[in-house]
């Protein structure tokens, strides 16, 4: 999904499988041509991720002297940003040098797995994890706990934690490097108080399999009340494995989630953030 400055922008594909793209009528004045706009790319798919710079040169063919800036919320490849096993690619290295090539006045991202994205990144500007973590009612209360469910969470976790003044717990989690499976998670040197309602805070939920092992872990040692945020809700095997383990899920709409495309049950789009923000 594409749109310049909320205006959608028409992008199909051919029978081949080719992508087009078809400009709607802007209605840009000679002046305005020479406005600063935001390109918003919304890329769940490599359709979408192929669709980009035909998107781009479409927009720079028709006003060639428009100052063009990017917001692509949840950034492609993010997670597989080291080569794990000989014959891989880098691959976030692959995307990031094609939006380089872009040549955009502006990238914003949102909350970006490692470091290694923004560093990959021309003019990048990086909007955090804290930035997500809203002071709803059920952050707001006075027994949460934040808990970073691995080492690569550790740091943005604790500065949530620390925005907060909460107190935070931390996990380790073994993965298979061959397929990625989940092997085991743990907790570190951690007693758990019934009373608190634990808040498991990361970047990206896609099949859930940690958070869900960790929140069995949580309730095996005690817990009563366990939540979820993350910034991006891929959630590839729906809402029920979460079910009777997790209470509450909240998330970012940086995948293009409606709010009418919520379950019944267990989570919220974060509400401030259904609809897509622009850069200022």
């Amino acid at each position: 999904m594409f749109t310049l400055n909320n205006q959608k922008i028409n992008v199909s594909q051919f029978n081949g499988g080719e992508i087009n793209v078809r400009l709607p009528n802007f209605h840009l004045t000679l002046l305005e041509r020479h406005a600063r706009y935001t390109l918003t790319a919304i890329l769940k798919s490599p359709a979408d991720q192929m669709a980009l710079p035909f998107v781009v040169d479409a927009l720079r063919r028709a006003y060639p002297n428009m100052i063009l800036e990017l917001l692509c919320p949840y950034f492609p490849y993010a997670r597989q940003d080291r080569v794990c096993n000989p014959g891989e690619s880098l691959a976030v290295k692959v995307f990031a040098d094609l939006v380089n090539r872009l040549d955009f006045n502006r990238v914003q991202v949102w909350d970006p797995h490692s470091d290694v994205t923004p560093a990959l990144l021309n003019r990048v500007e990086v909007r955090h994890q804290g930035c997500f973590v809203k002071p709803t009612e059920h952050i707001l209360t006075p027994d949460l706990v934040f808990v970073a469910p691995d080492a690569g969470a550790l740091k943005k976790t604790a500065a949530v934690a620390d925005a907060f003044n909460r107190p935070m717990i931390s996990a380790t989690k073994t993965r298979s490097m061959s397929d990625g499976k989940i092997l085991g998670v743990d907790l570190v040197n951690t007693e758990i108080n019934a009373d608190a309602y634990y808040l498991i805070v990361d970047d990206i939920c896609d099949g859930g399999g940690t958070f869900i092992a960790l929140a069995e872990l949580l309730r095996e040692r005690g817990a009563k009340r366990v939540g979820l945020h993350v910034t991006h809700g891929i959630f590839s095997r729906g809402f029920s494995p979460f079910k009777g383990l997790i209470d509450t899920i909240t998330f970012t709409n940086s995948r293009g989630q409606k709010p009418s495309e919520r379950p019944d049950f267990l989570h919220r789009v974060q509400p401030d953030l259904i609809e897509l923000e622009q850069l200022p």
